[in-house]
């Protein structure tokens, strides 16, 4: 018997099976390859969101500890002479007070955003008038949430009234930006 001389071509089914194993194939490699892809950018904004975030501590420490603190070589504290520490409740920004003007580190809670990401900040001011720069499109979708608190569990030992002050605030620094880990950088300001 004579062997038939096969045709060049490929038939209906190779072409079926072949593009089934591509997908497979590139199914396998898409999952592998996209996770990598995501976390590649993670260090990136690691390194963002911790300049960012020193650089508001690094302002807001720079300021004085209270609105009745002595601006001028420290010539005496709140809580001395009869200038009393601002209470607990009233902690926040002075009224109508520009952030180029703020003066003492409780001024500066509240949100700040950049740009892209207002909508995450109910009453906020932007990350630009927060540094006194051009940073906005640095940092585009940052939000940083700023609370200032005195810490009562250094000062008092637990014991506290709303009509009680500390000689610590401590200040709490939230950055975060879209999908990314939110991150927290806390420190101390002492009333000295």
């Amino acid at each position: 018997m004579r062997a038939r001389k096969m045709s060049q071509g490929m038939t209906l089914i190779e072409s079926v099976l072949a593009i089934v194993i591509l997908a497979i194939a590139l199914i396998t490699l898409t999952s592998f390859l996209f996770p990598s892809v995501q976390k590649s950018a993670l260090p990136h904004y690691q390194v963002r969101a911790a300049s960012l975030g020193q650089a508001v501590l690094n302002q807001i420490l720079a300021v004085s500890f209270d609105e009745q603190s002595d601006r001028n070589g420290s010539l005496w504290r709140c809580d001395e002479l009869d200038k009393q520490c601002t209470l607990p409740a009233a902690l926040g920004p002075d009224k109508n007070e520009q952030p180029a003007f703020y003066n003492d580190v409780d001024d500066y809670m509240g949100c700040w955003y950049g740009a892209n990401a207002q909508q995450q900040c109910q009453r906020g001011l932007s990350i630009t008038s927060l540094l006194g720069g051009d940073e906005q499109d640095d940092y585009r979708n940052f939000v940083v949430n700023i609370l200032v608190s005195y810490d009562y569990d250094n000062a008092l030992d637990g014991q506290v009234t709303t009509h009680q002050t500390s000689p610590f605030k401590k200040i709490t620094v939230r950055v975060s930006a879209s999908n990314f880990t939110e991150y927290e950088f806390v420190a101390y300001k002492g009333n000295y």
